[in-house]
């Protein structure tokens, strides 16, 4: 069996994150915080990337785009393999 959990904060560069916040995702989260020019379009291939290397690469594209009005992207992603048993 493979679990893996990953969170993730993307923050636009014109919305500041608190320090406070940060802390409190990386440390109790286990989370990355990272600001993104959302004006930029290549901010969609960095949080798809990310999405994609923690569900192990079966979940390639969960944005198709951002804009300036967006502040910030919570992401968590989840991947599960294993075996089921259907005995009943």
């Amino acid at each position: 069996m493979q679990l893996g959990i990953a969170n993730s904060v993307w923050n636009n560069i014109h919305h500041e994150v608190r320090d406070t916040f940060a802390t409190t995702i990386e440390n109790y989260f286990d989370g990355k915080v990272q600001a993104l020019n959302f004006l930029d379009p290549t901010s969609v291939n960095v949080i798809n990337s990310w999405v994609e290397a923690n569900t192990n690469h079966l979940i390639k594209n969960i944005l198709d785009h951002t804009s300036e009005d967006d502040a910030m992207f919570l992401i968590n992603a989840i991947y599960f393999k294993g075996n089921w048993n259907l005995s009943i």
